[in-house]
């Protein structure tokens, strides 16, 4: 099967509009898709080209109905995504936009266990606590050593730091400013 992922609206002037979102929707769907995740913004909805994000100012959860209207639109299953974080948000967005299933994506930044305790959570199953100490060392461990393997050591360092940052605020491990400069940019 083929999931597609899209932007329903870039909030952009002469960007693909919710209109346009729902129309694609529906072609992908005639092609044979079997799966659509709809989210929003672009390029050119931000004022820096490079970064794809949400600003600031926009409410938490603002593309969260964009795929209410694809939904209505087909007969496919339809994800929704923005601003997961946890079980809370995720059954919020679930009941806004009537979507099929979430996807997380940075709400996993710095604790990928996090998808296993929403989905149990969504399930109704006993939700696995974070890990900790040793084992929490373990994975951040296992993680940079992947991310070396695969990018080797030169590119590999680099790539690693923000995901070393992503576990420290996650863990909610403040070190001092220098401290923190030093792990990050060595």
């Amino acid at each position: 099967p083929l999931i597609y992922r899209f932007s329903a609206d870039e909030f952009a002037p002469n960007g693909f509009t919710r209109e346009d979102g729902v129309t694609f929707a529906s072609m992908l769907e005639a092609a044979g898709i079997a799966m659509i995740n709809v989210s929003a913004g672009s390029a050119r909805s931000t004022p820096i080209p490079w970064l794809i994000t949400t600003p600031m100012a926009y409410p938490r959860g603002l593309f969260v109905p964009l795929p209410r209207a694809i939904k209505e639109a087909v007969g496919v299953p339809v994800v929704v995504n923005g601003d997961i974080a946890d079980a809370a948000t995720a059954r919020e967005a679930l009941a806004q936009s009537g979507a099929a299933a979430v996807m997380i994506g940075r709400g996993a930044q710095g604790q990928p266990w996090r998808v296993g305790q929403v989905a149990d959570a969504l399930a109704g199953r006993p939700i696995a606590a974070a890990p900790a100490d040793h084992e929490l060392a373990e994975i951040v461990e296992e993680h940079y050593e992947g991310v070396l393997d695969e990018y080797g050591v030169d590119v590999g360092v680099r790539a690693a730091r923000k995901h070393l940052d992503w576990y420290l605020e996650a863990a909610g491990i403040a070190p001092a400013r220098e401290t923190r400069w030093a792990l990050l940019n060595s």
